[in-house]
């Protein structure tokens, strides 16, 4: 028969609470039988099993070395009762540190699966989220390390291995080892760093001392070999130019947002701090002579930089032989950025070594710094003194083309016309 949800009386026995068990059958001489406030199994000659699992209805018991049903503890290590006797299937159960039969000692989370056993030794996936289990089949929690792969399993009452963004506390100096479990929680800090964790729990970082990138979001971010997020200005030390070219190392350079941000910058960007100031700052160097000069208001507090695509700022190559070179074209307008990548502003000089300076007017504030062609008044000098001046359209590569094209098309027209009038003219002698 089965236990039901209710106190009930055996003729000659103690009551016993079953509520969600099944009411062991048994007869006179073999079954189930109670003995005081406790269940026991009869043999065909009457005596009590011992150390044996028992099954009645859909549910399992277990008879211990006295022969009596156990309850409310672990049995071999691996399965769990619970306080009607019955065997714990597909649920967690937390076990408290000191516990007597627990698998281990410390206590902690465990997991009972289809057959009652406690899930060990991996992983396992449980409602959609996956978890990590030591040999004892206690939940582990914390960093967690599995070769290469790094892992978050959550504080020690959650354990899910962590996707998508997670800021945690982060001890660069006290970096997890293979298969250890640190404690550190999730909360802020001035250690808290960024990672990104993907849908099998993986954190993204690099393979070694380098970094990796990651497009999350349509915005591209980078990783170092720990799984930070990289911010601030980073070297990338083999996308920079050559030193002939670069001479302050600024090309190796990327700048990735401040601690909460991340996203690699594109385009326009003002920045209070520089290269130097950051961790990678052995990577800046002090600049050769410099080709710029710049007269007028200084930058103030900050610098307007310009990153491509590829996340490099704009600077003045060393190399750069005429105004041309030493501008960079974007959104149709010119603009200056001197060695370091800092957009420069006002009346510029610039000496390509051929011993005469050539001069350009990139307006008077550091929000402007579009080239000006043509007349321009009040235009402030090295002296202070305001002076009008007239700028001539520089001369790149693709108006020199279209010049010469120019050029050829007239000409094409000019033989043209010639060959027409040796034909019409009656004055043109012909052999």
């Amino acid at each position: 028969m089965k236990l039901n949800k209710k106190t009930f009386m055996i003729a000659g026995a103690a009551a016993m609470l079953t509520t969600g068990a099944a009411i062991p059958s048994f007869a006179a001489t073999s079954g189930w039988a109670t003995e005081g406030d406790s269940w026991c199994y009869l043999d065909a000659q009457g005596n009590k099993v011992t150390n044996v699992w028992k099954k009645s209805g859909n549910d399992w018991y277990y008879l211990d070395s006295d022969g009596l049903m156990a309850t409310d503890t672990w049995v071999d290590d691996t399965s769990y009762v619970d306080i009607y006797g019955v065997r714990v299937t597909n649920r967690w159960i937390y076990t408290e540190a000191g516990t007597d039969n627990a698998p281990n000692s410390e206590g902690g989370w465990y997991y009972l699966d289809a057959a009652g056993k406690a899930v060990s030794d991996g992983w396992k996936t449980i409602n959609n989220k996956k978890y990590y289990f030591d040999s004892d089949g206690t939940m582990q929690y914390g960093w967690y390390t599995d070769g290469s792969d790094t892992y978050y399993l959550g504080d020690e009452n959650n354990g899910a291995a962590a996707t998508g963004w997670l800021c945690l506390d982060f001890d660069k100096d006290n970096v997890p080892s293979d298969g250890d479990v640190s404690e550190q929680e999730t909360i802020g800090s001035d250690t808290a760093k960024w990672f990104y964790f993907l849908s099998n729990g993986k954190a993204v970082k690099a393979d070694n001392d380098t970094y990796t990138s990651k497009t999350i979001g349509g915005k591209k971010y980078y990783f170092d070999s720990n799984g930070v997020m990289l911010t601030g200005w980073v070297s990338m030390a083999n996308e920079g130019d050559s030193s002939d070219v670069d001479p302050t190392g600024i090309s190796s350079f990327k700048y990735f947002g401040d601690d909460n941000d991340g996203q690699m910058s594109k385009g326009w960007k003002y920045l209070s701090d520089y290269p130097e100031d950051s961790d990678d700052s052995s990577n800046i160097v002090e600049a050769t002579a410099s080709n710029a000069q710049r007269y007028g208001s200084s930058d103030g507090n900050g610098s307007w930089y310009y990153f491509d695509s590829n996340g490099k700022p704009k600077y003045l190559k060393a190399d750069a032989t005429s105004m041309s070179k030493a501008t960079v074209r974007i959104n149709g307008q010119s603009y200056f950025f001197d060695e370091y990548g800092k957009m420069q502003y006002g009346l510029i000089g610039i000496d390509f070594g051929d011993g005469t300076e050539h001069s350009a007017y990139f307006g008077n504030s550091e929000s402007d710094g579009k080239m000006r062609t043509d007349k321009q008044t009040s235009v402030t000098e090295d002296s202070g003194d305001r002076t009008t001046f007239f700028f001539k359209k520089i001369k790149d590569r693709h108006s020199c083309f279209r010049q010469k094209i120019g050029l050829l098309h007239n000409l094409l027209k000019m033989v043209a016309a010639g060959f027409l009038l040796s034909i019409y003219d009656p004055y043109i002698s012909r052999d």
